[in-house]
């Protein structure tokens, strides 16, 4: 008997655990998310509309 209930206090210590995480992970999950369509606004994040960009100075002109 006494195997028992510690086998079913453990299955419950267990099944706390779990949805704790759970509960953790769906918060970060979902503020990942709420934090990714926050910056897709943002003006500092946006690309070029081309795939390279002109070089501004000569290697010269960086050395001297």
């Amino acid at each position: 008997m006494m195997i028992v209930k510690q086998w079913l206090s453990y299955s419950l210590e267990t099944i706390k655990i779990f949805m704790v995480f759970c509960v953790c992970l769906g918060v970060f999950y979902y503020g990942i998310i709420w934090l990714s369509e926050n910056y897709k606004g943002d003006e500092r994040l946006r690309f070029s509309d081309t795939d390279a960009e002109k070089v501004q100075h000569s290697v010269h002109s960086l050395i001297y």
